[in-house]
C-alpha cells in the first residue's frame, strides 16, 4: 500500500504533530484486508491525548500496489 497526502493534509499534520508514520500505521490497521473496491473510510486517530478525524480513500488498486489517499485530517469534536 502506498499513502498519498496533499499539501492541505501535510499542513494539518504539522499543526497537530502527527507524523506520516502515524497515518500509515492507522491506514494499515484500517486496511488489514486488500480492498476490492474504491472505498472511503472515515475514522479517528489518537495522538498527544487528543482524537483527530481522518478520512481515507482507496484511489487505485492493481496487482503490485494499492494507493490510498488521506483526504482529510481535522480536530474531532
Amino acid at each position: 500500500m502506498r499513502l498519498i497526502t496533499d499539501t492541505h493534509v501535510e499542513e494539518k499534520m504539522k499543526e497537530y504533530q502527527i507524523t506520516r508514520k502515524d497515518i500509515e500505521e492507522r491506514m494499515y490497521e484500517i486496511f488489514s484486508y486488500i480492498p476490492k473496491s474504491y472505498d472511503f473510510v472515515d475514522t479517528t486517530i489518537d495522538k498527544n491525548d487528543k482524537t483527530y478525524r481522518i478520512q481515507f480513500r482507496v484511489c487505485e488498486i492493481n496487482e503490485d500496489f494499492i494507493k490510498i489517499e488521506c483526504l482529510e485530517l481535522s480536530n474531532y469534536l
